[in-house]
Parts: structure tokens; sequence; C-alpha cells
């Protein structure tokens, strides 16, 4: 769904874009895939999203270990997701 997101085109013509694997039986679709700025990434899947970050942050759940220290410090003091 990376085409749904703002100005994506704007992303992809100034910026690599690295892909993570995860649990899906979607496939990237081929435009996306083959395009020149978008790196696949083979690496061991991991059952952390966003998502999931946010919902434990807002449930007061330690997520600390699974951010580096600098985004974790600008959510801290944003008072993102609470």
């Amino acid at each position: 769904s990376f085409h749904k997101w703002k100005n994506y085109d704007e992303i992809l013509n100034n910026h690599e874009v690295f892909v993570y694997p995860r649990i899906s039986d979607k496939k990237p679709k081929d435009a996306i895939a083959g395009h020149e700025h978008i790196s696949l990434i083979e690496a061991p899947i991991l059952e952390i999203s966003s998502t999931f970050i946010r919902k434990n942050h807002k449930a007061g759940k330690n997520i600390r270990p699974l951010l580096p220290h600098s985004v974790w410090q600008y959510l801290d003091e944003m008072n993102f997701y609470r």
C-alpha cells in the first residue's frame, strides 16, 4: 500500500527505501519490488510493528528496548500515543 502514502513519489525520487519482511501472504507488487530505490531486505522476521509499539506505549508498557534512544526520547517528550 506504499502507493497510498502521501507524497510517496517524492520519497521514492529522493530516498532509498528498505522494506523489512513481515509475516504475510502478500508479496510486494512488481512495480514496487522492481523499483531502483527500493530494496527488499532479507532478515529474520520479528513480530513487532509500529501499531504494536503505539498500542503498548498507550497501555503503559515498556517499549524502550524496541526503539533507538533518540526515538524513545522524542516520543516521551512529545507525549505521543498516550
